[in-house]
């Protein structure tokens, strides 16, 4: 099994992955007075964008960190669950942001 901070990573084409699972798990153990937020830009009818924000603690919301992500209506998965994988992948983007589950980059497991 492959760890990259002492977390959970799966291999995909060599390199080591934390999956966004996990990194939501590790914030809030880590964070427990934390919040991760996500909202959509525009109308998300054809293509969805999502913006996530992840405060490590609320009581000081001028430090977050934030990630963007976006997907269309098409393809066997998207076309079922756009929305919630733009979401999954924006969350998973801020957390990376803020230092969680990374190593040596910041990509998704698709860009991968």
């Amino acid at each position: 099994m492959n760890q990259v901070g002492g977390l959970k990573a799966i291999n995909i084409r060599g390199n080591a992955y934390v999956q966004v699972h996990t990194k939501v798990a590790a914030f809030n153990r880590l964070f427990p007075n934390g919040r991760i937020e996500s909202e959509i830009i525009g109308d998300p009818a054809n293509h969805v964008f999502i913006r996530s924000k992840v405060t490590p603690n609320v009581e000081h919301p001028e430090r977050y960190f934030i990630g963007h992500s976006q997907a269309k209506w098409v393809g066997n998965i998207n076309g079922a669950a756009a929305l919630e994988n733009a979401e999954t992948s924006a969350v998973g983007r801020a957390l990376s942001m803020l230092g969680i589950g990374i190593e040596d980059g910041m990509c998704s497991a698709e860009e991968l």
